[in-house]
């Protein structure tokens, strides 16, 4: 019932929306999803929507006063219609009606017996006393059930120390609700967390990482200090979709990494004529878009240009299926794609002929 006051609807609808779907149960299923349950939020927004029904119909005193009184405007034709209608349909009534005299004469006699037994001046009376306290009651419910949800914003605490940008959608999308209303708030809350979407996928961070060991494992050289590997392999890592809103950024990486200052100062001293081998590692990559094919094919000629080699590890098969529709393989030869790293490492030491041990490994995390 109190659900339905936020909805601005009967009390009686609460009563049809937890009976009804109770008997569907006994008969149907068992299970709860079966409940249509009442969501304050939901209930806000129901009002909300139907406001624009029922607010231009106000039969108030002043409305049926101006009819009467022949001062019409556009408010009280909207009402006349249906009166006139009500009017109407009540005289054919009386006039179809038979014996209406004497139905008149024992409504009478009827209504006289209970007026003069039964003391109703007095109950009218203490109405207005009680009229206002079953909407102070459902709003004590409606208080209560809220309680919960009002504790979520100590949550904020908690969601800081975890996540800035999910804090972040959370304060937009709660100073929309309150600055706005319930409906527009959550729009705005969508739309900015779509926006940190495309930002996160637009601006990745890239890491180097370095072989550990004697095992073929390749993590961050900032943690992991027992690194070596071949000179001049330079393994490029991309976990991300690759579509156009990361496009550019994908070519100012890559050509980051081709940079002599990037490389670091154990590689200033070796020869600049040497062949490198440059690999991506699509292996986060879960898909691929037109334009960055292109990007692809272009950087592959650039390095083909310098007499260096653009190689391709852990394609997935809708990488593949994409290079084949966009006609990849007739520029780029299929035996530069290699089904894992060590496959494509052991291919680069056999390339570079074998140089000093330092493997770079690119990743993003």
């Amino acid at each position: 019932m109190a659900y339905a006051q936020l909805a601005r609807l009967p009390s009686v609808v609460c009563l049809y929306s937890t009976f009804i779907p109770t008997l569907a149960y006994a008969l149907l299923g068992t299970s709860k999803h079966i409940s249509l349950g009442m969501i304050a939020i939901l209930s806000l927004m129901v009002e909300t929507a139907q406001q624009g029904y029922y607010t231009g119909y106000n039969l108030s005193s002043n409305n049926i006063t101006r009819i009467l009184n022949g001062e019409l405007d556009p408010e009280s034709l909207d009402l006349l219609t249906p009166l006139q209608i009500t009017l109407s349909h009540g005289l054919w009534v009386i006039v179809k009606s038979q014996r209406q005299q004497l139905n008149e004469l024992l409504t009478t006699i009827r209504f006289n017996y209970l007026y003069y037994n039964h003391p109703s001046d007095h109950i009218i009376g203490w109405t207005n006393i009680f009229e206002p306290l079953p909407l102070c009651v459902l709003s004590c419910i409606i208080v209560k059930a809220l309680q919960t949800m009002l504790k979520q914003f100590l949550d904020i605490f908690n969601i800081y120390k975890k996540s800035l940008i999910v804090l972040s959608i959370w304060i937009v999308t709660f100073l929309g609700v309150i600055l706005w209303e319930v409906s527009p708030g959550r729009l705005i809350g969508i739309g900015y967390a779509l926006l940190t979407v495309i930002i996160r996928v637009q601006w990745l961070k890239t890491v180097m990482l370095a072989k550990i060991g004697k095992t073929y494992i390749y993590k961050d050289i900032r943690r992991y200090k027992a690194s070596h590997g071949i000179p001049y392999v330079f393994i490029y890592r991309f976990d991300a979709p690759l579509i156009f809103i990361n496009c550019e950024n994908f070519k100012t990486k890559v050509n980051h990494l081709l940079d002599s200052s990037f490389i670091g100062s154990d590689m200033e001293n070796n020869n600049d004529n040497q062949k490198k081998c440059i690999i991506f590692d699509c292996t986060g990559i879960t898909s691929i878009d037109l334009m960055n094919v292109k990007c692809i094919k272009e950087l592959y000629f650039d390095l083909k240009y310098l007499d260096d080699n653009l190689l391709f590890a852990g394609c997935k098969f809708p990488l593949l299926k994409m290079f084949e529709k966009c006609g990849t393989y007739e520029q780029i030869s299929k035996d530069f794609f290699f089904p894992s790293i060590h496959d494509v490492v052991l291919y680069a030491e056999y390339f570079t002929k074998n140089q000093k041990s330092t493997t770079l490994v690119l990743d993003n995390e």
